[in-house]
């Protein structure tokens, strides 16, 4: 897809990732500060039970969310590139997530900037849901800047 493909209010939907105990453990083991509680996810005893903080699953989310867009970018062969995110991100994570949820991203296109004589903008409302309830888990923006078709 490019620049001219994109219309204000399109959607694109990611397949979704769903959230296993493992790669939440892979995710803290990543970063710091994640040593207290490390020790009771990796306890197969405790495996059932559900996340105690909300920044992990918070920060584990955010990861998917961005992994999700992509996917979906790539998926649809847009040719562009990823612009640093230039709208604050509103809310917080919801602490509902937990292993078994199955995470996707619905992107809205939210404006299309013509831009350039090569490039265009995108942005996109990006949010990132549990499927199931529809409720969105961490809410977002992400602007992609994206060729235009050659003129010929």
């Amino acid at each position: 897809m490019q620049f001219e493909d994109f219309k204000k209010g399109d959607v694109f939907e990611s397949p979704g990732e769903v959230v296993v105990r493992e790669k939440v453990i892979q995710y803290m083991e990543l970063f710091r500060g994640y040593a207290d509680i490390l020790e009771e996810y990796n306890d197969p005893e405790k495996a059932h039970l559900p996340f105690r903080k909300v920044v992990v699953p918070g920060g584990f989310t955010a990861s998917t969310r961005a992994a999700e867009v992509l996917r979906i970018i790539r998926q649809n062969k847009v040719e562009g590139e990823r612009l640093p995110l230039h709208a604050h991100i509103e809310g917080d994570f919801d602490g509902t997530v937990e292993p078994g949820d199955q995470l996707y991203v619905r992107l809205v296109v939210k404006e299309v900037d013509i831009g350039g004589r090569n490039w265009g903008r995108v942005t996109f409302e990006a949010n990132c849901y549990k499927r199931g309830c529809g409720k969105v888990v961490y809410p977002g923006e992400e602007s992609f800047r994206i060729r235009k078709r050659k003129r010929g």
